[in-house]
């Protein structure tokens, strides 16, 4: 029997007919405005921010603009006579006001087409955030991962420090910025577009209808990397009244840490889940345990998360190096520039398990994203079929190679000689201006004793508001 299971670590397991991983902002915008265009009957979208300023694809050759989102969904709605398109964002803390458009669709030059739908979503503890990143067109092909659809989030993986094209409505080039998205066709766009549907109906007391008729809206752009996966949807629901929730994610994380054999590698905002910590300190102090890998910021964004988030991260990583008696831990940050004085923003969220499961989506290493917040991650294993190891081996070298600054074909060359991830990404750090440094995650003494138990700031349930 292989890892995932529907009702314990994922909520439905559905065939997947293509697979397409987004490596970076810039190449999931180009395959979502290319999946707009096909559109018929039916634009899903659920998202923790949403700009409708930001722009999906570059100006083309002949420097024609792409229009503004907001525009080009309006657009898209007057020329699809039967396009229904809802949005669903998140009915966002106002501490988050300054990195958002305050009010999107409703500036004074705005005038939103009538099948154009827009809620904003606060249905949920106090505290709490709605934290998915689902894109699904016609039920036909679908997105998920880290990205919103919103500014910030645009970037290439060359990720130029001083590079305009990711300037935003007001001019500012925010800094480089790695993610990951999943796009999927079949059966499973068709759950993933059951699972907002359903949330819309929660919370607004109407349906949007299901598109009739099936078809194939896979972009000519995009070249598969699988075709015919069985994939799996695990979600994060917080327990309040009226949601009993569920914690699918949780169980996938661990189970997944649990049947590595040879590495886990991890690609995640944060790093300070208490009970994933837990399970990868057990890994760590088996002899024979698997190598540990994770690629992370340097320092969280912000001066709130850089004393909360950071020291929680800190707290554990100690943990971690405490159990680490065998050497097999790793935790670097990607370096941009020769005096290492620029390391990317890594925002993705993803978990590898040697070359059999990997899974991607919205859920941080964190408490909140495994049972307070809610989220939603793809996930598939290989059960021994070789052609699915490859693309999730194929996926792991990209993502090294492109931190790393060389290319997937040399590291796969390199980790075909020494079969580990710590001793081949050893032979690439270099002085060159692309590289990973270890992070030493540390924070101030007094910082570290001012900062309350993770509990409060980092909460694994909801909790009372006062």
């Amino acid at each position: 029997m292989g890892i995932l299971q529907e009702g314990r670590n994922c909520w439905k397991l559905a065939e997947a007919s293509r697979v397409k991983f987004l490596i970076d902002g810039a190449a999931y915008f180009a395959a979502v405005a290319d999946a707009f265009e096909l559109a018929h009957d039916s634009i899903l979208i659920r998202g923790w921010d949403f700009d409708s300023r930001i722009h999906l694809k570059l100006p083309n050759r002949e420097g024609r603009r792409f229009p503004d989102l907001g525009s080009y969904l309006n657009d898209l709605a007057a020329r699809r006579p039967n396009l229904q398109i809802h949005i669903l964002v998140w009915d966002f803390a106002m501490i988050f006001a300054l990195e958002r458009e305050v009010l999107p669709f409703f500036g004074p030059s705005w005038k939103r087409h009538p099948r154009v739908h827009f809620h904003m979503d606060g249905d949920h503890p106090v505290g709490a955030s709605h934290h998915p990143k689902i894109v699904v067109i016609d039920d036909a092909i679908a997105f998920v991962g880290g990205l919103d659809l919103a500014r910030g989030r645009w970037d290439t993986p060359e990720h130029r420090p001083d590079d305009t094209r990711r300037a935003d409505a007001n001019g500012i080039i925010p800094a480089p910025h790695h993610d990951l998205q999943i796009g999927v066709s079949g059966q499973v766009a068709a759950r993933l577009g059951d699972l907002i549907r359903q949330r819309w109906l929660a919370v607004t007391g109407r349906r949007p209808r299901v598109p009739t008729a099936q078809r194939d809206l896979w972009p000519a752009s995009l070249a598969p990397d699988l075709t015919d996966v069985r994939v799996a949807i695990a979600r994060t629901e917080p327990q309040y009244p009226g949601n009993k929730g569920t914690r699918e994610i949780e169980k996938l994380f661990l189970d997944s840490i649990a049947t590595a054999q040879r590495f886990i590698y991890i690609e995640n905002q944060y790093l300070s889940s208490a009970v994933i910590g837990d399970a990868l300190v057990k890994r760590l102090r088996e002899r024979d345990g698997p190598e540990v890998v994770a690629v992370i910021s340097k320092a969280s964004a912000g001066w709130l998360e850089g004393a909360t988030m950071d020291v929680f991260r800190w707290r554990l990583v100690k943990r971690l190096r405490e159990a680490d008696e065998y050497r097999r831990l790793r935790i670097f940050c990607p370096i941009l520039d020769e005096q290492k004085s620029c390391c990317m923003s890594v925002h993705s969220k993803l978990l590898i398990a040697d070359n059999e499961i990997v899974r991607i989506g919205s859920a941080n290493v964190s408490n909140r994203s495994l049972g307070f917040d809610t989220e939603c991650d793809l996930a598939f294993e290989a059960e021994e079929n070789r052609t699915i190891q490859q693309a999730i081996e194929r996926l792991r070298n990209s993502l090294l190679a492109e931190h790393l600054g060389t290319s997937s074909e040399d590291f796969a060359r390199t980790m075909e000689q020494t079969h580990s991830l710590i001793t081949s990404i050893r032979k690439f750090r270099t002085d060159r201006s692309r590289t990973l440094e270890l992070v030493d995650c540390s924070v101030p003494e007094w910082l570290d004793q001012m900062i309350p138990d993770s509990a409060l700031l980092d909460p694994e349930t909801p909790i009372a508001p006062e």
